[in-house]
């Protein structure tokens, strides 16, 4: 759980499993209780994505989807379209490329929470891009 900039705040978590999850939403509630969530989403096939979706939607207000460069990889249009059916009240977004994280980081909403998880694959990547990010945006 690594806070990469504080305002707004950008947070990335390697929670790959369901033990991850589920400190992931635990440390997101204790820390960040009230603030709208932008959860930024990608899983390996292999993991328990239904069980770490029940979970993160408890916290997230909104959804994005990302495909991990993995062959074991959810797609993130699947991944979008299971929430869009399993929990329709929470907006979701598949994004077809990491490069787009860029245009839904909005550093002018200081008071929300764009917070990564799943996927070390998805973290890694996220990483590079956010930390150019960041550094732009400075």
């Amino acid at each position: 759980f690594e806070i990469m900039h504080k305002d707004p705040v950008i947070v990335i978590d390697g929670g790959h499993n369901i033990e991850g999850i589920t400190s992931f939403v635990t440390n997101i509630k204790k820390y960040f209780a009230g603030k709208k969530i932008h959860l930024f989403y990608g899983m390996l096939n292999d993991k328990q994505v239904d069980e770490s979706l029940a979970l993160l939607t408890t916290v997230a207000n909104e959804i994005y989807t990302l495909t991990p460069h993995d062959a074991r990889a959810v797609r993130a249009d699947e991944m979008a379209e299971f929430i869009k059916e399993n929990y329709p009240s929470i907006p979701c977004h598949s994004l077809k490329e990491f490069a787009e994280i860029k245009k839904h980081i909005d550093f002018s909403k200081k008071d929300e929470i764009f917070a990564f998880t799943g996927s070390l694959y998805m973290i890694g990547e996220a990483r590079t891009i956010l930390s150019k990010l960041i550094a732009e945006n400075k």
